[in-house]
């Protein structure tokens, strides 16, 4: 089994038959000694659900297993691997089976967003897969935006924003500044720039200016230079 885990391609027929005889669940339930070996079957079970061999739902679904457990580790690393594959050419159903994936968790982790700090920072990396933000996303965004800075993830999450300002520019807003209800990001500042200006260019002065009021107020307090001041003056005269 370590010995498998350790290949990086996925052969669905390999797949279909471990899972046949049992060898991935009891995989899961082994205490390896080596981590990495749990790390990678979780990997490759996301991968068989990105190739529609695995379901959210289904009770002999070993993806819907790790679901239904939700060992905050497992769920992590799917976001994880997800994440990874922000570079390949994906095809339109499967972005929309990691959408379908993020439902899933946010409707899991309703009335229980704090105890599901960590699931809640790394769903954000999961905006690299919007192409748009309806009104079903923005709700999906508005949950874990203020938990990005568990793990550090806002570098990406503000990179993402940006690519969404233009055509969502109201969503945009109302996620940023519930994400500024918990933690004030400042790099990478070009991209922070970009969307307050963004934001203004979009009649929505007040959205703008309470972003660069916030960031005011922590650079007073922390002593941090006030890199939005000038444009909060610029749209201020």
């Amino acid at each position: 089994m370590q010995g498998y885990a350790y290949v990086r391609v996925f052969y669905p027929e390999l797949y279909a038959l471990l899972k046949e005889h049992g060898h991935l669940r009891k995989g899961l339930e082994t205490n390896f000694k080596n981590t990495y070996v749990r790390e990678m079957l979780i990997q490759e079970i996301s991968a068989a659900y990105l190739n529609r061999l695995e379901t959210l739902t289904d009770e002999r679904s070993l993806f819907a297993e790790l679901l239904r457990g939700w060992k905050t580790d497992s769920i992590t690393e799917i976001i994880s691997f997800f994440w990874t594959q922000r570079k390949a050419e994906l095809k339109e159903e499967t972005r929309t089976q990691i959408l379908e994936f993020w439902r899933f968790c946010y409707e899991r982790i309703r009335g229980h967003k704090d105890e599901n700090a960590e699931v809640l920072a790394d769903l954000n990396l999961l905006t690299v897969f919007l192409t748009r933000i309806t009104s079903e996303n923005e709700n999906w965004l508005l949950q874990s935006a203020p938990y990005v800075e568990e793990y550090g993830h806002s570098q990406f999450f503000v990179e993402y924003l940006r690519r969404l300002v233009s055509e969502n520019s109201k969503a945009v807003a109302d996620v940023y500044l519930r994400m500024l209800s918990r933690t004030v990001p400042r790099f990478k500042e070009e991209d922070i720039r970009a969307i307050v200006e963004k934001l203004y260019q979009a009649s929505l002065k007040r959205e703008a200016n309470d972003i660069c009021n916030r960031y005011g107020e922590d650079a007073a307090l922390n002593g941090y230079p006030d890199f939005l001041r000038n444009l909060y003056e610029r749209y201020n005269q």
